[in-house]
């Protein structure tokens, strides 16, 4: 952007880090109206901001509580007396000492402000120190920052953590009282008083934040370290509970630990707590077994990675249940019964609504046909792209990879297509996109070079392809119980393809680990995760399936 002539350097802080910065914006002068030499400083900008977000984002949080500003401050404490006192003890060190003892009292408030005393402090360190500039009142902070600013920042870099506003002003009384302190003593000792030690002992232990934090039991750091071991698709309801029991704490009497919620301090109480207002604040909106398996279940898949992690010693989840849930597990769901398919399926085939998007229509159209006939999850199928529609081995299949959005087991598999699905035209109908472009929603994920700094922007992007693709799903779901007659409680609107496909299959004789293989389950055993799963291997079983027949509309 140009303002006046004169490039600037203009860029939308990342969302995670608005709160710690306080702004939502950055904006520099590259002091320059040269369009080329703007060029290359705006990319020097963008480098410089890019590895600031970065260092940020190491920092396990932004706000320390008073423990952690003690043992910054006990840092700084050392390092002065280990650097000032290397000195000589002699007649000017010992005024120096003095006077820098009694700017830090004035300064953090020990010495009352505005009286006579502080009033004399401040009239001896401007006689003694007249190319500086010393404040009176409020101003004392600016004191403080410069006597000890760069042993803080230094005590802060090794601790790995970053601090701005208002949590760097209250760091800088902590730090400025024992930075008085130090001086104190170093005074003490210019007079001829080596008495020991007593402040050191009062400071908690320095501990970096770099290597505490791969334990830490903060929310943010559990969340932090999870997130790369789930799909898109459970980050997403993750963070949904995860939120919604966090909002809930206060209430509970739990209060925020260094700027974050300690997972540490969540009891059996709390979590029992939450659920019960869960029960009240979504009666009309979610089902007990919804509230069961998308709530609680995801909350104490959490707290279970946090223990396995080593962050927390016990799952405080464990054992808290939804009575009128309770048996409701995936056993005792079912798949659609014939005529619920066929019902299905039949109006795949009726005119969509005038207003219904391009892609939402064929959605509709294609989505169950392909779960029918694959077992596949809805939204791996509603993540489709053009490029994932492939011939291999002389077989139409489709390649089912996180590459397109998500994958619950982060893994690519081949599902062969059968002849049933390819004598509709679901091939061809792929056939009609770009290689990128998705069959069922609109948001495209952007070609990036393979290179490492390339790699959140693709996770970002793909995390919104999941997203879209789950909407879409979710809408289906949502079509189909509007069909009529498909309102059982132990049928999914979804996921009722997928228990219908295992039933079928038994029933046509797969075999059992092919059929685990095609649906992207785990395997049963060790040895069974030994070698691949082709098209030659998949294709026979995919063809015992019989033919969907749904009368007239069939083709």
């Amino acid at each position: 952007m140009r303002i006046n002539g004169v490039y600037y350097f203009r860029q939308r802080v990342p969302r995670d880090l608005v709160q710690l910065l306080g702004r939502r914006w950055i904006k520099e002068s590259l002091k320059t109206k040269d369009a080329k030499l703007a060029k290359a400083l705006h990319a020097n900008a963008a480098a410089k901001y890019a590895a600031q977000w970065q260092r940020l984002r190491k920092s396990p949080t932004g706000v320390f509580d008073l423990r952690d500003m003690s043992a910054v401050a006990g840092e700084v404490y050392r390092q002065i007396l280990e650097r000032e006192g290397a000195k000589p003890r002699t007649l000017w060190s010992g005024i120096d000492w003095s006077l820098r003892w009694e700017l830090l009292q004035y300064a953090t408030g020990r010495t009352g402000q505005g009286s006579p005393e502080s009033k004399a402090i401040l009239a001896e360190a401007r006689a003694l120190k007249p190319d500086q500039y010393f404040p009176e009142g409020d101003d004392g902070l600016m004191i403080i920052e410069r006597e000890i600013g760069r042993d803080i920042d230094a005590a802060l870099k090794r601790a790995g953590a970053v601090l701005n506003g208002e949590a760097r002003e209250d760091l800088l009384i902590v730090a400025g009282e024992a930075a008085a302190d130090a001086f104190q003593k170093l005074t003490n000792e210019s007079e001829g008083d080596f008495s020991p030690d007593q402040n050191a002992e009062r400071f908690p232990p320095f501990v970096s934040w770099a290597e505490a934090g791969r334990r830490s039991p903060l929310a943010e750091d559990v969340w932090r370290s999870g997130e790369p071991h789930w799909s898109f698709a459970t980050q997403r309801k993750y963070r949904h509970a995860l939120d919604d029991f966090l909002a809930q704490l206060p209430s509970y009497g739990v209060r925020r630990t260094r700027g974050d919620w300690d997972l540490a301090k969540v009891t059996t109480d709390h979590v029992r707590a939450w659920r019960d207002s869960l029960l009240a604040r979504l009666k009309d909106e979610a089902s007990p077994r919804t509230i069961q398996r998308e709530y609680l279940g995801s909350l104490k898949a959490i707290f279970s990675y946090a223990v396995r992690s080593e962050r927390l010693s016990g799952n405080p989840a464990k054992g808290i249940y939804v009575e009128a849930a309770w048996g409701k597990k995936a056993a005792d769901m079912r798949g659609f019964f014939d005529e619920e398919a066929r019902a299905i399926l039949r109006a795949t085939f009726s005119t969509p609504p005038p207003r219904l998007s391009v892609h939402h229509a064929a959605a509709r159209r294609w989505v169950p046909w392909v779960c029918a006939y694959t077992g596949a999850r809805v939204n791996e199928i509603t993540q489709l792209r053009g490029q994932d529609v492939v011939l291999r081995e002389g077989r139409w299949c489709i390649l089912i990879t996180p590459d397109a959005g998500g994958q619950k087991m982060g893994a690519k598999r081949l599902v062969p297509l059968h002849e049933h699905l390819i004598e509709q035209g679901f091939v061809e109908f792929a056939q009609s996109f770009g290689p990128a472009q998705p069959l069922f929603h609109t948001y495209e994920i952007p070609d990036f070079d393979d290179v490492p700094e390339n790699k959140e922007r693709l996770k970002e992007h793909r995390r919104r392809a999941a997203s879209a693709a789950g909407t879409v799903g979710g809408r289906l779901a949502t079509w189909v119980r509007s069909l009529g007659g498909i309102d059982a409680e132990d049928v999914d609107p979804n996921h009722g393809w997928r228990h219908r496909f295992k039933t079928e299959a038994r029933a046509c004789g797969m075999d059992l680990v092919i059929l685990d293989a095609i649906q992207g389950h785990a395997p049963p055993n060790v040895s069974a995760r030994y070698g691949n799963f082709p098209p030659r291997v998949t294709w026979p079983e995919i063809a015992k399936l019989p033919r969907i027949e749904i009368g007239e509309a069939s083709r």
